[in-house]
Formats: structure tokens, sequence, C-alpha cells
């Protein structure tokens, strides 16, 4: 009967810990997905930026460019300002 009640405690221990297991790789998975995404972000930032300076354009601040999506800092921001530089480089 000890044993019994003994392998139903092991199961529950390992289930326990298998479950553990499983939500701390999910949390660093999330972690790494959330690290890529912010450096891809600062990535773009750092060309909006870059290009407004080469404009002679006041740069738009963190804040200005966090209230953006990504489409539209990447879609129409950033290719609205290469094409200016474009024109102006001739």
């Amino acid at each position: 009967m000890k044993t019994e009640y003994r392998e139903l405690y092991d199961a529950r221990q390992k289930a326990k810990l298998n479950e553990a297991w499983r939500i701390a790789a999910a949390e660093r998975k999330g972690r790494q997905e959330g690290r890529q995404e912010g450096r891809e972000e600062g990535k773009l930032f750092g060309t909006v930026q870059m290009l407004q300076t080469f404009l002679n354009q006041a740069l738009s601040t963190d804040e200005a460019l966090n209230s953006k999506t990504r489409r539209e800092l990447d879609e129409e921001l950033a290719s609205e300002l290469q094409a200016q530089l474009r024109n102006r480089l001739g």
C-alpha cells in the first residue's frame, strides 16, 4: 500500500517539475523574442533619426516614435524620409 502512495506522490512531483520546466522555457523564449523585437525597433528608430539628421529636420523624440506602429515607422516614415533624401541627392 505504501509503495502505491509513493508512486502516486512521485508521479505528482514529476508532473510539477515538468510543468515548472515548461513554464520556464516559455518565459525564456518570450524574453528572447521581446529582446529581438526591441533591437529591431531600436534600429528603426535610429534609421529614422539618422535620415532626419541628413535632411536637417528636427529629430523625432523616442516618445513620438513609440506612439507609432511598426508599420507606420517602416513603411511610411522611413520610406518617406528615404525618398526625400534620394530627391535631394538627385
